[in-house]
């Protein structure tokens, strides 16, 4: 199951009542992890909420030197999905719709060097995570980034595509465009995984590609920039901020996912 294919939205025209009363009654899924990590007598705690809140959908992170787990929860029925980290890599990843079987999993990962077949001798509800086609995936995004970069088709983009090539996080997301926008997706090939990910369009394009909500945002306040601005936007519609090339770039990486995921061949799981 792919993480982000895991939270497409669903039309439901009748309310349906919540399937975390607990999460709501703690006041969300990271209190109510650290309540569940001090249950059961665990030293660690999550990252603070405020610095995860502006992500596109609720999670919990625990993090301790070069290792973290990511702790997201299924919308539409009580599952939590979690991933773990190590050195920037997702190594494992599991499902189950408690949150104490999470906590005990997470104490296990962070307070030892335990590899990911420990985790799941240990924990059935643990499956290592496939990175078998990562390379494969990487060519052809370096391949579409280069062909960005040395088309002329988009000129005023040009500037952020030779900016973005070269950062070593965005580069490693495959770049499409539509409607004069440069989207990152998780996806080496289409159909592409955008889903919660910023996107970067030319100033001068930003009424004709998209209706902003500008009136319900809160825009990041910036000093004012020299060269060609950009509008940097999240959720297709919801305004961030602008800024020449470097600022924009710098808005786009504050709103990818923390540890996010190597790119991937489509149906990679």
């Amino acid at each position: 199951m792919g993480l982000f294919s895991f939270f497409k939205k669903q039309k439901n025209d009748t309310p349906q009542p919540s399937p975390y009363p607990d999460i709501t009654e703690a006041g969300g899924i990271t209190p109510a992890l650290d309540n569940a990590l001090q249950n059961i007598q665990s030293a660690y705690r999550c990252v603070p909420e405020e610095l995860v809140m502006h992500l596109a959908m609720p999670m919990a992170i625990a993090s301790y030197g070069n290792r973290f787990v990511q702790v997201y929860m299924k919308r539409e029925r009580r599952l939590y999905l979690f991933e773990f980290w190590q050195n920037g890599l997702c190594l494992a990843e599991g499902y189950i719709s408690h949150l104490v079987p999470v906590a005990q999993t997470i104490d296990l990962w962070l307070s030892s060097e335990c590899s990911p077949d420990d985790l799941v001798d240990q924990f059935p509800f643990i499956a290592p995570y496939d990175n078998s086609t990562f390379k494969e995936a990487a060519k052809q995004v370096e391949k579409r980034w280069d062909f960005y970069c040395s088309d002329g088709e988009f000129p005023e983009l040009q500037t952020f595509f030779h900016l973005a090539a070269q950062d070593e996080v965005l580069s490693q997301l495959c770049p499409y465009t539509s409607l004069y926008t440069l989207r990152f997706s998780r996806c080496a090939e289409f159909p592409f995984d955008s889903e919660g990910m910023p996107d970067v369009t030319p100033k001068a394009y930003e009424n004709y590609a998209f209706s902003l909500e500008k009136s319900k945002a809160q825009a990041i306040t910036l000093p004012p920039d020299e060269g060609e601005i950009f509008v940097v936007i999240i959720n297709r519609t919801q305004y961030v901020g602008e800024g020449n090339a470097t600022t924009a770039l710098q808005l786009v990486k504050s709103l990818l996912p923390p540890g996010i995921k190597p790119i991937r061949k489509h149906g990679q799981q």
